[in-house]
């Protein structure tokens, strides 16, 4: 794992000195803070509260993360640097878990940025400490996950715009399918449900901790390690 703490490294730092990423960030923290004290009417509703900033944390991860995970693979294919990387005697399973944390790290800086909402609520009146925890907690991890689907969908090509594309697709496609469970037969309607990132979280948002939820992500986040491991293998015999 030395080699994928190095890579790791070296991808957060790339991140800081990336305008893009500032720039995803700014959006990302504007558009919570505009949601949660606004949209959802935060003042109106006089309550001490941070359910509905860990509500729509998932929704905008949807296309924040894609645009943070994008280059992560395709961005090294386009420069010419992936051939470089290949001939490192590192594993594949090392590059992308290197670059899966680096960009893990980066969403925890953003998150940290965040705290100053619940900073808010607290000078208004006395939120749950528990669902603040908790919530913080699902949104990493979460988080993790969603990545994982944008390093994936960055494997498979160099075009970043592709990956963008793919890795929102697939973000979204985990968030909602329990919007579609009706449109398969009722066998599998369980099964489909199961993979809803959004049925996962709900607990999350709430403060519940559940392990069987901690399980899942963490399933979901190696899974895409994996293959996304396999399609830098695979590269690099071509």
């Amino acid at each position: 794992m030395r080699n994928s703490f190095i890579i790791a490294r070296r991808e957060y730092l790339s991140f800081l000195t990336q305008p893009v990423a500032y720039v995803a960030m700014a959006v990302f923290l504007v558009i919570m803070g505009v949601v949660f004290f606004f949209v959802e009417d935060f003042f109106g509703i006089d309550q001490a509260s941070m359910r509905a900033f860990f509500e729509w944390g998932p929704v905008v991860f949807i296309l924040f993360l894609p645009a943070l995970s994008m280059r992560l693979i395709a961005e090294e294919r386009r420069t010419g640097t992936f051939e470089l990387l290949i001939t490192l005697p590192v594993r594949a399973i090392e590059v992308a878990a290197g670059k899966l944390i680096g960009a893990w790290l980066f969403l925890m800086t953003t998150l940290a940025f965040t705290l100053a909402y619940p900073l808010v609520v607290s000078g208004l009146g006395e939120p749950d400490l528990g669902m603040i925890l908790g919530g913080y907690l699902g949104l990493s991890l979460v988080g993790l996950a969603y990545l994982g689907l944008g390093l994936m969908a960055s494997s498979w090509t160099r075009n970043q715009i592709v990956a963008l594309i793919l890795g929102a697709l697939f973000c979204s496609i985990f968030y909602f399918i329990d919007s579609m469970v009706g449109a398969f037969a009722a066998e599998a309607q369980p099964v489909v449900s199961y993979f809803s990132f959004k049925t996962h979280f709900a607990n999350v948002a709430r403060g519940v901790i559940d392990s069987r939820d901690v399980v899942f992500y963490l399933s979901v986040t190696a899974a895409t390690l994996m293959i996304s491991a396999y399609n830098l293998e695979s590269r690099k015999w071509k």
